[in-house]
């Protein structure tokens, strides 16, 4: 899984929100009544990947919620953090990219683009809250 690289202009030509919902409902109803979660993750790595669709990238990430939680596994817990990003929740994508490396290490895994994803999601988060304090700033100077 390469960070640095989210989207593939290639992959992306012709490629709708619909297109990305359309797969994982297929992907869904291919599981029966339980979700596969090695199916999951390669759709849902897809959406973090190719789909900017804020409706798709939340339903991807509710369905990653669910398999990560079930079966906390490093490419689960990575890719349910690297949708968490892509969303804008960062907290949780900084906790869930930590218990992903940890649990990485543990297994012996190569854990080095989760801990990009977490420089990346502090940096962006450092960003979000200077950005939120000036603004503040601002208000309280024009009261």
């Amino acid at each position: 899984m390469n960070y640095n690289s989210a989207t593939d202009s290639d992959s992306m030509a012709g490629r709708s929100a619909g297109h990305h919902s359309r797969i994982l409902l297929t992907a869904q109803k291919n599981s029966g009544n339980g979700l596969d979660e090695n199916v999951m993750n390669n759709y849902s790595w897809m959406v973090y990947q190719q789909c900017d669709d804020k409706e798709v990238v939340a339903r991807a990430t509710k369905w990653m919620s669910d398999v990560a939680e079930k079966s906390p596994k490093y490419m689960l817990l990575d890719t349910y953090a690297a949708l968490l990003y892509k969303s804008g929740d960062l907290k949780k994508a900084k906790l869930y990219a930590e218990t992903a490396i940890e649990t990485g290490k543990r297994d012996k895994e190569d854990v080095q683009e989760t801990e990009e994803l977490l420089k990346k999601s502090m940096i962006t988060g450092r960003k979000a809250v200077a950005t939120n304090h000036k603004n503040r700033d601002r208000n309280n100077f024009n009261h």
